[in-house]
């Protein structure tokens, strides 16, 4: 991936739009890998519904990203999170985007199949 620029990197309000845009695909399959296990289990709709609506929370997804050992992955306007001097917290239980766009990325870099395969054996075992 070519460098991007520091506006192109900062984002509004000195977000990064790189993985607010990565938030956005990662959120849309953690919801079809969510419904589609329920699915394959055979439950009713509303079931399934409940159980998207539980995964997706920001306060569970807080949850996942630090129990699963990947909120070291996650890139903001300081570096990666893993990387010395990194300071920003990876994320609250209010708003977490990272762990959408970290899910994004897995997709993005390795299609479909590895990163259903990933989410099930990582975030959610």
């Amino acid at each position: 991936m070519p460098p991007r620029s520091k506006k192109e990197s900062a984002g509004k309000n000195n977000s990064n739009t790189r993985n607010a845009s990565l938030a956005m695909i990662g959120d849309a399959v953690l919801d079809l890998i969510v419904l589609e296990g329920q699915f394959d289990q055979g439950k009713p709709k509303d079931d399934m519904d409940r159980m998207r609506k539980r995964l997706t929370t920001n306060v569970v997804q807080h949850r996942m990203l630090v129990d699963c050992g990947i909120e070291r992955f996650y890139y903001n306007s300081e570096g990666f999170k893993g990387d010395p001097g990194i300071n920003q917290p990876a994320s609250s239980p209010k708003h977490i985007p990272y762990l959408e766009a970290i899910v994004g990325a897995v997709y993005k870099s390795q299609g479909l199949g590895c990163c259903e395969e990933w989410v099930r054996r990582v975030v959610i075992p």
